[in-house]
């Protein structure tokens, strides 16, 4: 790629995406810790897989902290071009961790994994793994309406008219942001989709230009070979011309030499 070419929209999703993860990591960790104990309570359902029911608070933070990171570095890892690309195993393993740390930490990661999918796979590869994300979103959504607390309060935003909602309301909500998740998830996907197009028109671009370097650097050797065989053959025509013309003054000399030397007899 040339010096002054701008960057590939690979190269742009490996920067928005990381500066995405990190703005979603502010905006749960800072509310958390203002919570305090109430904040400890929700990373304790969160992170049920990682944390006791004893875990302290910054024991919680630091785990949710290194989540995002670990999101962030296999993000980084994944979306290597050229030859820091990992293999398709290799890669496939890392989608697989991306998705199972954002349905763990927060699912509006699954947002960057859905863009991922479209720029990094085939096209029939990143619609299955479309489907699969979107399946396991359902299933996570699911369990999570089954763990939903019934004594839960709800307030306006002054913190009046505080309310406890009954749980089918809950869950409807929570299936609804679910839904408003999966089409954030295609959006971004199409997003992807267009820089994937985009990507693949500039290897194409860059493939032609390649190629017509090397046929330019063949045509030049080519007129140089002509031209030295121009060369060539008109050194060799002249030097016929010139070896011809001296062989009829020899023949010519040596005819006069022989009639001079019978008239001289």
């Amino acid at each position: 790629m040339r010096g002054d070419a701008p960057p590939s929209p690979l190269a742009w999703f490996r920067a928005v995406a990381l500066l995405s993860c990190l703005a979603l990591w502010l905006r749960q960790a800072l509310p958390l810790a203002w919570l305090g104990q109430g904040g400890l309570s929700h990373l304790r359902q969160r992170l049920l897989l990682l944390l006791g029911p004893t875990a302290e608070l910054w024991l919680a933070q630091a785990a949710y902290g290194l989540g995002f990171a670990g999101f962030g570095w296999m993000l980084w890892r994944c979306a290597a071009a050229g030859g820091k690309a990992p293999l398709p195993a290799a890669r496939a393993a890392l989608l697989a961790g991306q998705v199972a740390l954002a349905l763990l930490i927060d699912d509006k990661l699954l947002y960057l994994t859905a863009a991922e999918l479209a720029l990094l796979l085939p096209w029939r590869a990143a619609w299955t793994a479309l489907g699969a994300q979107l399946a396991l979103m359902a299933l996570a959504c699911a369990w999570q309406a089954q763990r939903l607390d019934g004594r839960e309060l709800a307030c306006n935003v002054s913190g009046s008219e505080v309310q406890a909602p009954t749980l089918q309301r809950q869950r409807g909500q929570l299936w609804l942001d679910a839904a408003l998740g999966g089409g954030f998830q295609l959006l971004t996907f199409g997003v992807g989709c267009l820089g994937a197009a985009e990507r693949r028109r500039r290897e194409r671009l860059e493939a032609t230009h390649a190629s017509l370097l090397a046929a330019r650097q063949l045509l030049a050797g080519a007129a140089g070979n002509g031209e030295r065989l121009r060369v060539a053959r008109e050194l060799h025509d002249g030097m016929g011309h010139h070896l011809s013309a001296l062989n009829l003054q020899l023949e010519l000399m040596l005819r006069r030499g022989a009639a001079c030397a019978r008239g001289g007899g």
